[in-house]
C-alpha cells in the first residue's frame, strides 16, 4: 500500500497478458447479453448472470485502462491498482486456471509428443495466469491485512 492508501502490484508482461485474454474472454460473453435481456423476465439465472457480467465488464475497463488495450504487452513491468472489485476479478482468473491447470495437466499425459507441445504451451499459458491472479490477491490480502495490524491496539 502507498502512502495515498492505494494497493499497487507489479505484474510482468506475461502475467498483463494473461490477464488481458481473462478481460478478452469477458468481452466475449458480452455476446450473450441480448439473449439474457430477452430471457431474464422468465429467468432468475439469465438476469444473474446479466449482472455478473456486466460487473465484470466494468472491471475489466477499469483494467485495461491500467494494462492498456493493445493484446499483448510491450513493457517488462505493468503497475495494477488493486481493489476489492479487482481482486474479485482475479478470483475468477485464480479458479478458471487452476482448472484448466488441471485439465490440461491430465492431458499431456495422454497426448502424443506433437500434442503434447501444444499442451505445454496451454499449460504455460495457464500458469501465468495463476501467477497473475496470486500476485493480485496475495498483494491485496497484504496490504488488507497491514491496515488491520495498524489500526490494531
Amino acid at each position: 500500500m502507498d502512502s495515498t492508501g492505494l494497493i499497487h502490484v507489479q505484474l510482468t508482461r506475461a502475467q498483463r497478458d494473461a490477464v488481458f485474454e481473462e478481460i478478452a474472454f469477458a468481452f466475449e460473453c458480452a455476446a450473450s447479453l441480448p439473449l439474457m435481456l430477452e430471457h431474464g423476465s422468465h429467468s432468475l439465472a439469465d438476469r444473474v448472470d446479466a449482472r455478473e457480467l456486466i460487473w465484470q465488464l466494468r472491471v475489466a475497463l477499469r483494467l485495461l485502462e491500467q494494462l492498456g488495450w493493445q493484446d499483448k504487452g510491450n513493457r517488462d513491468g505493468y503497475v495494477l491498482e488493486v481493489d476489492e472489485e479487482v481482486d474479485q476479478f482475479a478470483a475468477g482468473i485464480e479458479r478458471y486456471a487452476l482448472v484448466a491447470l488441471r485439465d490440461n495437466s491430465e492431458g499431456l499425459v495422454a497426448h502424443s509428443d506433437e500434442v503434447s507441445a501444444k499442451v505445454r504451451r496451454l499449460i504455460d499459458a495457464d500458469l501465468d495466469a495463476l501467477g497473475a491472479a496470486r500476485a493480485v490477491r496475495d498483494a491485496f490480502e497484504f496490504a488488507r491485512a497491514g491496515v488491520r495490524l495498524e489500526r490494531g491496539p
